[in-house]
């Protein structure tokens, strides 16, 4: 049976991640033409018809690999959703799901098609503006560039909602596919319930719970009671996902309900649900300064308030962070932004280090120790060019006990990386180090401390890609 969670995690998908990189694509398209663009009007309009051109093409070019996402995506929720239940993927679940595919492939059609117009008229927009304000002389040239292009790299591509808000392509993706999850799910959920007979309904427990909400939260309540609450689960980007359920104990009974482990007080509810609106808030805040420097603008300015952003998150959503030492913080913030090649190159090729770089090396090893650690399944994208690059890495595990280790540090992530890569790593971690919410790429950083043993597990083709897995021993040699 599909969560809260379940919901979540299914709403935040490939498709969104595609429309997300489509609007980053041709924003920077827009901006870097507008720094190259005349204040001429016949200039504008050419230019105009080049963005509507060139962002149509691009837009066009990810459409197979969106219809192939919304299958899957669509295909997994089903088979969660009926998992528990004694049912089958059977000929009318199909029909719920391709009918839903059907649909949103149709709206994101017709929503793909309108960013080529929204393209072209932001660029239009953007050199109206500077072209009025340079005209009356409240700005010169540059400075009417450069807060223009600030506007569209933190806004990007915006659609006019129906509550008059500007949102980004992605934003109003990510809310249509989450109405078309909750509606799908919620299909077969009362299929699989009116079949037989149901009772009552179970409604699991959510992490984003809203405080209005809190009476659904982690409960199973009799058919009729859910009665009066059954409005909340259909308000907007509500991830509380309804079961319904045949159980005896609820037969004959109006006004029953049993509360989970989860269920909480409102107080409770609240003060998580506050310091969930902070996180959002400071992660939006990551973003938009991510798309400042991503447009292109990689000026001392931009760079610093992406780090200054990045820490104030940090500071309030890890209290291991508050235990580093300056220097060690220093190391951390340097390794993930920036320098991990260059040492993890050193160490690997086993090269002498400047006493700078072992006191780097020093910190880093310290701060990693105070970081939580992770366990579970990660996994590793690494591009190789050569079957003697495979065989190096290999060798690494060619021993009796198939244990291996790297001299460097390895960095890995929960989702996969790059998927586009050759070579794909499954690690099962078990001392790994989470660094999620300071360096979030890829669903999540986790770095394994240099020295941190491994076992080869498998090694497998698929799809033109090759796949090693392999699991961390647990207790592995700590000498640095």
């Amino acid at each position: 049976m599909l969560t809260p969670d379940n919901i979540d995690k299914l709403t935040n998908n490939k498709i969104v991640n595609e429309y997300e990189k489509l609007n980053q694509k041709i924003t920077n398209e827009i901006i870097a033409l507008i720094i190259s663009s005349d204040l001429n009007k016949n200039s504008i309009k050419s230019n105009s018809k080049r963005v509507y051109k060139n962002s149509l093409k691009t837009t066009q070019n990810i459409t197979s690999k969106r219809k192939k996402y919304t299958n899957d995506l669509f295909n997994e929720l089903a088979t969660t959703q009926i998992e528990g239940y004694d049912v089958t993927f059977d000929s009318n679940i199909k029909q719920i799901v391709m009918a839903t595919i059907k649909n949103t492939n149709n709206d994101l059609n017709n929503l793909t098609r309108t960013i080529a117009y929204q393209g072209k008229k932001s660029y239009v927009d953007a050199m109206n503006d500077i072209y009025k304000t340079v005209i009356t002389g409240k700005e010169d040239h540059q400075t009417a560039i450069d807060r223009v292009i600030e506007y569209l790299s933190k806004k990007g591509i915006t659609f006019k909602t129906s509550n008059g808000r500007n949102e980004r392509i992605e934003t109003v993706v990510k809310r249509g596919l989450h109405g078309s999850i909750k509606s799908v799910a919620d299909t077969i959920a009362k299929k699989i319930g009116n079949d037989i007979d149901y009772n009552c309904v179970r409604i699991g427990h959510s992490s984003k719970c809203r405080p209005s909400h809190q009476p659904i939260d982690d409960v199973t309540m009799s058919k009729d009671m859910f009665k009066e609450y059954e409005y909340l689960t259909e308000e907007y980007n509500c991830n509380h996902i309804v079961n319904y359920l045949w159980l005896a104990e609820f037969d004959n009974n109006e006004n029953k309900v049993v509360y989970g482990s989860e269920h909480t007080t409102m107080q409770e509810v609240k003060r998580k649900y506050k310091e969930q609106q902070k996180i959002n808030y400071l992660k939006r805040q990551i973003k938009s300064k991510k798309n400042v420097v991503a447009s292109g603008n990689t000026s001392d300015k931009a760079k610093k308030e992406l780090r200054n952003a990045q820490l104030k998150l940090r500071i309030y959503n890890n209290s291991w962070i508050n235990k580093l030492t300056e220097s060690e913080r220093y190391s951390l913030n340097k390794y993930i932004s920036s320098d991990s090649y260059k040492i993890n190159e050193l160490l690997y090729n086993n090269k002498k280090l400047t006493a700078e770089q072992k006191d780097f090396i020093n910190d880093l090893d310290n701060s990693l120790m105070k970081a939580p650690k992770y366990y579970g399944y990660v996994n590793r994208s690494v591009e190789i060019t050569s079957s003697e690059q495979l065989n190096n890495i290999l060798s690494i595990f060619d021993n009796n006990d198939g244990i291996g280790s790297w001299k460097s540090y390895i960095s890995s992530s929960k989702e996969f990386y790059d998927e586009n890569m050759k070579l794909q790593f499954k690690i099962k971690s078990i001392n790994g180090r989470n660094l999620s919410t300071l360096n979030d790429e890829g669903g999540g950083e986790i770095l394994f401390e240099r020295t941190s043993k491994f076992k080869y597990i498998d090694y497998y083709k698929k799809d033109g890609k090759i796949f090693i897995e392999l699991e961390e021993v647990e207790q592995y040699d700590k000498k640095r």
